[in-house]
């Protein structure tokens, strides 16, 4: 039975690891500041110990002196250090198939470059960022009516295929592959997951609410409203309305963003900011 640590700040992850009847969750290092209800029900309910540190540095010492055959990292948003790189065997989940899509927010852009697949893999951590070897990745159908939250949890649930992998990899009955080449993307900026009405294509007004539908919602600015929007389409405008492109209207008790005399945005699930 393996001994493994888990480094991260969602509960999936370490539940999927303590049902694998071949790992074993010694205990838990979050990040302080991240660390969520959920991590913390699960440390309580399954009785693994919990440790929380303010910098990455502060993971060496709590691995030093333990008997642990490799730790498994995702949603960690701070570098681990090349001294615990060298200490410590340490895999990350990603949630793309790399080596494309590597950096810190790689479902938004695949969602942007309008993919029909989404991927999530499982490579080695090394001191360079998503660029160890990778042992293992799989893949989603991205369907039109699945957001960025769908997304996330179908490819989160691919993870114990990943975990078997893993085992193979370390039986040596399993080849990693390379993870030089592929494509990075810098991190989303606020003007990124905003709707504009003037320069945004049809589909990457479509694509920035999906894309923002585990959080707040893109942001879509009417006259002297603002909109945050996880969910819209597109339908006809109605006969008889002449308004300028961005001005809100409502028909049949939906709201509706005028964009032309053929085509409008109807808001599907949105709040607007008061």
């Amino acid at each position: 039975m393996y001994k493994v640590v888990y480094i991260g700040n969602i509960m999936d992850v370490p539940e999927f690891i303590s049902h694998d009847k071949d790992l074993k969750l010694e205990f838990i290092i979050a990040e302080e500041e991240k660390l969520s209800e959920d991590l913390l029900t699960f440390s309580i309910v399954r009785n693994v110990p919990l440790h929380t540190v303010k910098k990455s540095r502060e993971i060496s010492a709590l691995l030093k002196g333990k008997k642990i055959d490799f730790c498994i990292m995702c949603s960690f948003g701070q570098k681990i250090t090349p001294d615990t790189i060298k200490e410590t065997d340490i895999y990350n989940l990603h949630w793309s198939s790399l080596p494309e899509y590597k950096g810190r927010h790689p479902i938004y852009w695949a969602i942007m470059q309008n993919e029909k697949k989404l991927g999530i893999s499982l490579h080695r951590v090394a001191a360079e960022i998503d660029l160890g070897e990778i042992i293992s990745k799989k893949e989603i159908e991205y369907y039109l009516w699945l957001n960025e939250k769908d997304a996330f949890e179908l490819l989160t649930a691919k993870v114990p295929e990943l975990l078997q992998d893993l085992k193979l990899f370390l039986q040596g009955k399993k080849k990693p592959e390379k993870n030089s080449a592929g494509s990075y993307y810098r991190p989303v900026s606020e003007a990124e997951t905003t709707i504009s009405l003037e320069k945004d294509t049809l589909s990457d007004i479509f694509n920035k609410a999906r894309s923002q539908a585990r959080y707040k919602g893109a942001k879509l600015v009417s006259g002297k409203k603002t909109f945050f929007v996880k969910k819209l389409k597109f339908g006809k405008t109605p006969a008889g309305k002449n308004l300028s492109k961005g001005e809100e209207f409502t028909e049949k008790g939906a709201t509706w963003i005028f964009l032309n005399r053929a085509i409008s945005i109807k808001l599907v699930d949105f709040t607007e900011e008061q």
